[in-house]
């Protein structure tokens, strides 16, 4: 597929809108995250009344699945790609010209992608991959075959009957 110098441009828009979404929501993100893990541990006080200890315990439970959760699954999957992200899908696709598609398919259809879209091009390109490992594999055994089969062909057999060997 040969891009022409329109589709480049609408990719560097592209590119420069993303950035800016990605720069004007992450301090939301950010407020949003610290609101919601506040008002969790204030929910955790309020319910385990004195029991300190219990306070304690949800409270670090708590912070626990917040920083392994919403710190690092929920920004990786939902929140939009920024332009290196998408320089960096660009360049792992261009050997690869049914994800290439695919990935400039996403990028033009208007949508903002998130890293589920990333998550996405990249199980694709995994799959495409792993494929041409099989075909490289597969070829391997057939050469193989080949081989062993012309070998075979150029050694003469010997006799299956016992002892006509050393009459001839």
């Amino acid at each position: 597929m040969i891009m022409s110098k329109s589709d480049a441009d609408k990719i560097v828009f592209i590119l420069n809108k993303h950035e800016q979404a990605c720069r004007r929501l992450k301090p939301v993100y950010t407020v949003l995250e610290l609101a919601f893990w506040i008002s969790v541990v204030l929910l955790i006080i309020y319910i385990s009344g004195n029991n300190y200890v219990l306070t304690a315990f949800l409270c670090f439970a708590w912070t626990v699945f917040w920083v392994l959760f919403l710190l690092h699954y929920f920004p990786k999957v939902f929140f939009i790609l920024d332009r290196q992200s998408l320089l960096n899908l660009m360049d792992a696709t261009k050997d690869s010209p049914d994800v290439k598609q695919e990935l400039l398919n996403r990028l033009f259809s208007g949508k903002r992608m998130t890293g589920r879209d990333e998550m996405d091009i990249c199980r694709l390109l995994r799959t495409n991959e792993e494929e041409k490992i099989r075909q490289s594999e597969l070829n391997i055994i057939r050469n193989f075959i080949d081989e062993q089969q012309l070998t075979n062909s150029d050694i003469p057999k010997k006799s299956t009957v016992l002892n006509e060997d050393k009459k001839g």
